[in-house]
């Protein structure tokens, strides 16, 4: 298990300046036996997954309507297209 600071964000929320730099958490696991690596954020409220992941892995996923954009701790933003559900993941045994 690694825990690592990820670069510092400054983002406006309500006319105020403030700092987030949350800790991230990477572990090893797996999805349908297939090895992948997990960032854990506890700001997070949602969780994601690569779309090859979701290829190799052979998820369902359902398209939605209209494609969401979020922004991650990184400040990266992405386009989402569809959402998995039910997609066990399982943690390496220490």
């Amino acid at each position: 298990m690694v825990a690592r600071n990820v670069t510092q964000i400054n983002a406006k929320l309500e006319d105020h300046q403030v700092d987030y730099q949350p800790l991230m958490v990477e572990l090893e696991g797996k999805i349908s036996d297939h090895p992948v690596s997990i960032l854990i954020d506890p700001g997070a409220s949602l969780s994601y997954v690569i779309p090859i992941i979701v290829y190799i892995c052979d998820l369902k996923s359902l398209k939605f309507k209209k494609p969401w954009l979020v922004q991650l701790a990184t400040s990266a933003k992405r386009r989402l297209c569809a959402k998995v559900e039910g997609c066990e993941i399982k943690l390496a045994e220490q």
